[in-house]
């Protein structure tokens, strides 16, 4: 399986975030990915020399286009340090177990090191919204780890 990381400009953060990533995942072996979304940094070199498979747009082109570049993964992770990629079991499990479709991690169920004031504040409201449409216990709506 691949765990898939959409990158602009991380060169700071994304060579730790990739050796961070189990090698193994309940049997299946685990590929990082770093879609390098037009960085003019060295995002795509450090991320190669951290072991990562890179693909790299030939300009940025924002977020949603860098993920969609890295859909044909099971996962993605946020290369900016928030997520911790040493949880890809807990978060790919009940997808290959069949119980799920579709697992977002959140932020809110340990320890908050890097999130705002601000940016936690809006996340818990915007939360709230998605949680109220949905209709189901959602506790970070606004997530940028996902398994499918």
């Amino acid at each position: 399986m691949m765990l898939f990381f959409p990158a602009h400009n991380e060169a700071a953060a994304v060579g730790a975030v990739v050796a961070r990533v189990p090698s193994e995942v309940l049997g299946h072996p685990v590929l990082p990915v770093v879609v390098d979304d037009g960085s003019t940094d060295e995002t795509a070199r450090i991320a190669d020399a951290a072991g990562a498979r890179v693909v790299s747009l030939d300009r940025n082109r924002g977020l949603g286009a860098a993920v969609r570049a890295g859909f044909e993964a099971v996962a993605f992770c946020d290369a900016d340090g928030e997520y911790a990629p040493e949880e890809l079991e807990t978060m790919v499990a009940p997808i290959l177990r069949g119980e799920a479709d579709y697992v977002v991690g959140s932020r809110f169920s340990g320890r908050i090191e890097r999130m705002l004031p601000h940016r936690r504040l809006g996340n818990r409201l915007l939360t709230g919204v998605v949680r109220f449409v949905s209709r189901t216990k959602v506790t970070d709506g606004q997530s940028g780890y996902r398994a499918l």
